[in-house]
């Protein structure tokens, strides 16, 4: 994990590694674009992304029988851009086959919410149901039928959507973009940062966004959002345990107290506002991620 640091050094090897012109690390972004490409994730979303579109336009009737057709579709969630379900409906009673999946209602909303466009999840850990969502509808995945759809073992369905692992070397070149990326960035932002005043003896980086303290304030590139003392506090609890899972009631105890009594979707709605506040534009990669069934962990 790379930590970002605000004081220059000569004895810093990110320092060392962004003097290095560009043509050098150039190629690296190029193999860089392969590595984080995995071949069957990518083919995988492409295969959902159309059956979903598909199948969006066809009426309730129509929609539950693709389901005992469709080896791939288990189930499908759809809801509308207020967030209200559409299907199944709400007012009618829900087919049986649909039914163990609305008891994981909680679960879709929240990978529904995180879903930036997609986001996934494994339904159980010796299962071969997939959890596959975009913002407005959520798929429930047979993971061995995708496999054969994809050319790969059934067995092996659990890697569809696993991210490529990584080599030394891929490590190291890995390293050198982010300390070319270090680089634009502190040049980006050294010309653009007006002098600090006294009052901001205190302010920090958190990844891309300056923290005030005092000024109550995140500020990244030209966009500035306010904070709340609650915000502060998980910001800190969250940057003096970088590259850790917090668990959530690690976060609960810093952000509410050790008396609060935990809502199961109170951090989870702070942690989406917060989100927005220091990266409004989402141009930067996920500073604060969600590890599911766990917690979450600031990436710097």
């Amino acid at each position: 994990m790379v930590t970002w640091k605000t004081a220059h050094s000569n004895t810093d090897p990110i320092n060392a590694m962004t003097k290095y012109p560009l043509f050098l690390t150039l190629p690296l972004f190029v193999a860089l674009g392969f590595l984080l490409g995995p071949e069957h994730q990518n083919r995988a979303d492409k295969i959902l992304d159309e059956r979903l579109r598909s199948w969006q336009v066809l009426a309730p009737e129509e929609m539950q029988l693709r389901l005992h057709t469709d080896p791939i579709i288990q189930g499908i969630i759809l809801w509308d851009q207020d967030k209200q379900r559409i299907f199944p409906a709400i007012d009618q009673m829900a087919h049986f086959s649909q039914q163990p999946y609305l008891a994981d209602l909680k679960q879709l909303e929240g990978l529904r919410d995180e879903a930036d466009p997609i986001s996934t999840e494994v339904k159980s850990k010796n299962g071969e149901i997939h959890y596959w969502c975009q913002s407005e509808a959520c798929l429930i995945i047979n993971g061995p039928a995708l496999a054969e759809a994809l050319g790969v073992k059934p067995e092996d369905h659990k890697t569809i959507f696993e991210r490529a692992s990584f080599s030394l070397l891929d490590i190291a070149a890995i390293t050198l973009i982010i300390g070319l990326g270090i680089f634009r960035y502190r040049h980006i932002r050294h010309g653009k940062r007006t002098r600090l005043s006294p009052e901001d003896d205190d302010a920090f980086d958190f990844g891309p966004v300056r923290i005030s303290p005092a000024r109550m304030s995140a500020v990244i590139g030209t966009h500035s959002s306010d904070l709340t003392p609650r915000d502060l506090k998980l910001i800190l609890k969250m940057r003096s345990h970088q590259g850790f899972v917090l668990s959530k009631d690690q976060l609960y105890d810093a952000g509410w107290g050790r008396d609060f009594m935990p809502n199961s979707r109170a951090l989870e709605q702070h942690m989406l506002t917060l989100r927005r506040k220091l990266d409004p534009d989402r141009n930067n990669r996920v500073m604060i991620e969600t590890v599911h069934g766990q917690g979450y962990r600031f990436n710097g």
